[in-house]
């Protein structure tokens, strides 16, 4: 299987390249970023998203309950589209392209991106290095 590959940058943080609809984007993995039924993916700035919204970007919108940091419950919409990975190096497009809904994100929070993608990831593999600081998949 090919592989692509990221590391950790000098905080700690691991950025994957990823096209949501026709955007290309950085975004910080983050595995507090969950919803209940298992479908978003992805938090982006909220200009991004209307600008997609606008656009016509999103399939289709659900209602979803959100639970933040202070662990405050609140309603907000996500829109679906299909995302795929970028290889960092070549800027291709890697791996199979997923459906998965997109929440609108806050202001100062950094585009984001949960779980949820990667589960949806079929015939892939993530492998997290520790000592080598990296987060590879590997794709069909």
């Amino acid at each position: 299987m090919a592989q692509v590959c990221w590391t950790a940058n000098p905080r700690g943080e691991y950025w994957i390249d990823v096209r949501l609809g026709s955007h290309p984007l950085q975004v910080l993995i983050d595995s507090g970023l969950i919803d209940s039924r298992g479908q978003v993916g992805f938090s982006i700035d909220a200009s991004l998203y209307d600008r997609i919204k606008r656009a016509g970007e999103f399939h289709s919108y659900q209602t979803h309950t959100r639970l933040n940091a202070d662990g405050l419950i609140s309603l907000t919409e996500s829109g679906s589209l299909d995302a795929q990975l970028i290889c960092p190096l070549t800027r291709a497009l890697v791996g199979p392209a997923v459906h998965v809904y997109v929440f609108r994100g806050v202001p100062g929070v950094p585009d984001r991106v949960g779980l949820a993608f990667f589960h949806l990831l079929k015939g892939c593999k993530v492998l997290w290095d520790l000592d080598q600081r990296s987060w590879c998949i590997e794709y069909p």
